[in-house]
């Protein structure tokens, strides 16, 4: 369903629970007829908050009492708003009894209802009285030219056009401009919106004075919907006839959309995303999976004409059923296979010690989030000291190694502050039991850590993550020994 956006309260956004407000209500329909349609579905509490009729009306009630502060609030915070600007909208919300919108004259500062005939009377009167002041100065005669002012010499022998002095931008230049700009905007997410910016057309403006850059609409139409086209034809003629390998992944973009994607990899690392689905409301199952990749595995060969070798994926439960099923019913000769950094992330993974984990996590984020403590470890020049994230394959690894290179400086911090340090990340940071227990478990992942800086780099090939599963197992066969 077509919902509108429903916006979230922010302490650093004014006006902003109205705005919540004002978009839940004219969501409110849509929300209920989705809340009755998947009763079962809905979480109770929320199915309770979205069929309150009477939550509802005090909204509206609310709402009423809420709206003229708001739309003052709107006039006063914008751009371009004077103080007289202000004065007018606090008279509006003061003069409860008036009847129109209360007016103040720009010339004596009068405030005044908004009648017609009262404004128009005022303002014969208060003209009267700005002429009668007027015609008390005395104003200078300039019109006679000092005998000393000279004409300035001229150059009658000058001779040529004057267009190589001026800056000209024909129909042609303007197109290939624009997509040069449009490109970067695309390139580097930059939102269309900057484009209008003053700075950005004051930039424009000096680089080439007869450029208008393109608006914002443009950027989100036309000019984006040619660099799709030159962007298919780029990647037709890159696929043609090629070996490729498949790559299958899905996540959640901004607006927490569930996204899958389909990409292929040529022999030469040349990459090219050519298909994302948004799944909406269906779940992620093995035969749902199968279903859309077969499709859009159909549709792209024969638009692109490439020719499939491989096809790999991560190793979550249903993908890996997927790729069992269509491994079974493809008919075509390319190989299936999971993601060997993915492997080996979950490896390393099952390798966390919890304990040992959570107590350097603690000590990182009191150094980095604390006042006090970061200026002591940037006094004392300590390197970046990283946490870890489920989004960042190899960061377990990452974060002990970087305690471990400033864990001398830490020491000599909380001895030195010992009385400031919290208690309890003195005691970690002083266990020295704690440090050889790091020290003897990073012997463990480190192998593990570098095989899989090697296997997601770009550049590399199936022969290279096959080496490198090869120089693990020699490194387990001799731990075992």
């Amino acid at each position: 369903m077509d919902v509108g956006k429903i916006k979230l309260q922010s302490d650093v956004r004014w006006n902003s629970m109205c705005n919540t407000l004002q978009s839940y209500m004219q969501a409110w329909p849509i929300l209920l007829s989705i809340v009755e349609e998947h009763r079962g579905e809905v979480k109770q509490d929320i199915y309770r908050i979205v069929t309150d009729i009477s939550l509802k009306r005090n909204i509206d009630d609310f709402l009423k009492i809420l709206s003229p502060i708001s739309a003052a609030l709107d006039v006063i915070q914008r751009n371009g708003t004077n103080l007289s600007d202000a004065v007018h909208e606090w008279h509006k919300l003061s003069e409860e009894g008036n009847k129109g919108p209360w007016a103040v004259c720009k010339k004596c500062r009068q405030g005044m209802q908004g009648i017609v005939q009262r404004l128009k009377k005022h303002q014969d009167k208060c003209m009267e009285q700005l002429q009668v002041a007027g015609n008390e100065d005395q104003t200078p005669d300039f019109s006679e030219r000092p005998p000393s002012a000279k004409r300035p010499k001229t150059n009658e022998n000058l001779s040529g056009t004057i267009d190589k002095f001026v800056s000209k931008t024909n129909a042609v230049e303007k197109e290939r401009l624009d997509m040069d700009v449009a490109k970067f905007f695309y390139a580097t997410n930059t939102p269309f919106n900057r484009v209008e910016h003053p700075s950005f057309k004051h930039m424009i403006t000096n680089l080439r004075p007869s450029y208008s850059p393109p608006s914002r609409k443009d950027l989100a139409g036309p000019l984006l919907n040619k660099t799709y086209e030159n962007c298919l034809a780029v990647a037709a003629s890159s696929l043609k006839d090629k070996f490729v390998t498949l790559m299958l992944d899905g996540w959640s973009n901004i607006h927490q959309e569930p996204i899958i994607c389909l990409s292929a990899c040529t022999s030469s690392g040349e990459a090219f995303l050519f298909e994302t689905i948004d799944t909406e409301a269906n779940s992620h199952t093995a035969n749902y999976l199968q279903r859309i990749t077969e499709d859009a595995i159909t549709r792209n060969v024969a638009l692109f004409n490439f020719r499939i070798c491989g096809f790999v994926t991560d190793n979550a439960a249903n993908v890996t059923k997927m790729r069992h099923q269509m491994e079974g019913t493809q008919e075509k000769e390319f190989f299936f296979y999971g993601c060997g950094a993915h492997i080996l992330n979950l490896l390393a993974n099952d390798l966390k010690v919890p304990n040992i984990m959570d107590k350097v996590v603690n000590v990182v984020k009191y150094f980095k989030y604390s006042h006090k403590p970061l200026g002591w470890i940037r006094a004392m020049d300590v390197g970046k000291m990283k946490l870890p994230s489920d989004v960042r394959w190899n960061s377990m690894c990452n974060t002990l190694q970087s305690y471990m290179q400033a864990w001398p400086i830490l020491l000599s911090i909380v001895e030195e502050h010992r009385g400031e340090v919290k208690q309890d990340i003195y005691r970690i940071v002083t266990d020295i039991s704690l440090k050889r227990n790091i020290d003897d478990f990073l012997k463990i992942p480190s192998p593990i850590s570098a095989a899989l800086d090697v296997i997601q780099r770009n550049g590399t090939n199936l022969s290279d993550a096959v080496h490198e599963w090869h120089k693990l197992s020699e490194i387990v066969r001799e731990c075992s020994d």
